[in-house]
């Protein structure tokens, strides 16, 4: 677990009504766990929020808004919600179970087959328009949260922590991943729209096709710095064999 979650003990019985099994992940907002609805028995992914988010202010009201965002998405390339709420001292999110990988860890092996590579491009950005109808953006298009099911086309994970397009300041501040962030999100503009996503997505495709980040650099404010000011080499530069 993370600092921010040291501070309070996780159980198997956190979120009441269900049991925590075992933990998926952890992100820039929260731990990732597989879980069993007690009543019921069907299986979801539970996402506890870091305590340290929740110690901001009016973040009851935000949590709540984005919240009951997050339960009018209703799309195949989209990771469902379902219920959120706070259990003993966490606020948490119920998820769609999805059995399968993140595009983060198929990325581990290297540059995928480009076919492959833009049918996930194409399912994301359907999920992206989908928000996008309802006014809603993501700001952390990134591999970790692209899941690859079994036998199906990618999910989006994530997009019920968006924000809206049209008030950004639900969230606000410097939101996304630095080898994936867009100028416009790292500068922190106000006027953030759809936009970022789409180089967001940009960037990861060029992560799957080269197998690289678009930055060599390291360092966070680096990494940062090169979104803002440099132009990343073209695929084909970096793998001959991307048409």
């Amino acid at each position: 677990m993370g600092d921010n979650v040291k501070q309070l003990k996780i159980t198997p019985e956190t979120v009441e009504g269900y049991r925590l099994v075992d933990k998926l992940g952890q992100g820039s907002t929260g731990t990732v766990f597989k879980a069993k609805k007690l009543a019921t028995g069907e299986v979801f992914a539970i996402k506890l929020l870091f305590p340290s988010l929740s110690r901001r202010a009016d973040f009851n009201e935000k949590f709540l808004k984005i919240a009951q965002l997050a339960s009018r998405l209703d799309h195949p390339g989209i990771v469902r919600s379902f219920e959120a709420g706070s259990s003993n001292g966490f606020h948490f999110v119920v998820m769609e179970f999805v059995e399968g990988k993140t595009l983060e860890s198929v990325l581990a092996r290297g540059a995928m087959d480009e076919q492959r590579a833009l049918q996930i491009v194409l399912s994301v950005s359907r999920a992206l328009a989908h928000g996008q109808q309802l006014g809603l953006i993501h700001r952390d298009v990134k591999p970790a949260n692209i899941l690859l099911p079994r036998g199906a086309d990618a999910k989006l994970a994530d997009l019920g922590l968006a924000v809206m397009a049209t008030s950004p300041g639900i969230v606000g501040g410097v939101t996304g991943t630095p080898h994936y962030i867009s100028p416009e999100a790292a500068r922190s503009d106000a006027a953030i729209d759809v936009r970022t996503d789409v180089y967001s997505l940009g960037a990861t495709l060029h992560h799957m096709l080269t197998g690289q980040t678009m930055f060599a650099a390291t360092n966070v404010a680096e990494i940062v710095a090169s979104h803002l000011s440099e132009r990343a080499k073209a695929p084909s530069k970096v793998n001959p064999t991307v048409s």
